[in-house]
């Protein structure tokens, strides 16, 4: 009976601790994969004032093969409990090189805690692509 108790301590203690999502422990998340097309990937999430935030997020490519780069960027809020998050604003940008950067403050956020979810592709000229997601650090206003 005690092993069985046990088991089922350790199976509920290991689920919870798969469950904890990774996050950048500063405020710049900044990322160096090792992907084929995607060198840097830089992701940024800063409070300017009481109801904005400024958005930074940059990636560089291979460039004698990237012809052109994409960033997806969607702000988004901590929902009750802290146990999911909600998308508030998104944008993207569409670059024909093997670079992109994307840096605006974006208005109108009521109080609570929110990050950047990026999502970073690079295309080449023969049609290959390549893309990964990448979290800010989380930020109060």
């Amino acid at each position: 009976m005690r092993i069985r108790i046990f088991s089922l301590m350790l199976c509920v203690c290991l689920l919870f601790t798969s469950m904890i999502p990774v996050m950048a422990s500063a405020e710049e998340a900044t990322v160096q994969p090792r992907l084929t097309y995607i060198q840097t990937a830089t992701v940024m999430l800063s409070p300017v004032d009481d109801d904005t935030l400024n958005v930074y997020c940059s990636m560089d490519a291979d460039n004698s093969t990237v012809t052109n780069c994409y960033i997806k960027y969607t702000v988004q809020k901590k929902g009750f409990l802290g146990l999911s998050w909600s998308d508030k604003i998104s944008g993207s940008l569409s670059t024909g090189t093997y670079y992109a950067t994307v840096s605006r403050n974006i208005t109108g956020f009521s109080s609570g805690t929110y990050r950047l979810k990026v999502e970073l592709t690079a295309k080449t000229s023969s049609g290959q692509s390549e893309t990964i997601t990448v979290y800010s650090s989380e930020q109060k206003l």
